[in-house]
């Protein structure tokens, strides 16, 4: 599995510093990889697609997160709960749905993909996550209490 997942702990090494690499691995275990695309509504890769126009948001403001995420390709926009206003960019390496997770308190912002409508076609703006549901990261983070005091400190940080 550590082969597989090597760019993974590469990528995320400063978010998973001070945790134990078992803790690393149960995530990854029960980790699944969304896929969310509005270029091409007929996914080539056979993953789920989500396409919503309308609301593209993965986690919404004044809602509990559904899953903590962790960007391994693309951007979330992080903005208010209509995804009209921007407040900032997360980017390869980041993650989201932590402090709802950690504090048990619906989200703050709104997380958002693709929503700059005047980029080229061309451009791809395609985006995939790992997404370890809350209650399974909430139980992990349980087992793991050193993990867990690390990832409620950085959570509280940002």
């Amino acid at each position: 599995m550590d082969e597989i997942f090597g760019k993974f702990y590469v990528i995320f090494a400063e978010l998973f510093e001070g945790t134990e690499l078992k803790f690393q691995r149960e995530l990854l275990a029960c980790s699944k990889l969304n896929y969310y695309s509005l270029n091409n509504p007929k996914d080539d890769l056979n993953l789920p697609t989500i396409i919503d126009t309308l609301l593209p948001s993965i986690e919404h403001a004044e809602k509990m997160s559904s899953c903590v995420h962790f960007i391994i390709r693309g951007h979330v926009h992080i903005m208010d709960k209509n995804c009209l206003y921007h407040y900032g960019l997360l980017e390869v390496g980041s993650y989201f749905g932590d402090i709802s997770v950690l504090q048990g308190t619906p989200n703050q912002f709104s997380f958002c993909y693709n929503v700059d409508e005047k980029e080229s076609e061309l451009i791809d703006k395609s985006l995939y996550l790992l997404s370890v549901p809350a209650k399974d990261f909430a139980h992990i983070c349980d087992k793991h209490p050193t993990a867990k005091e690390v990832m409620e400190r950085k959570s509280l940080k940002r």
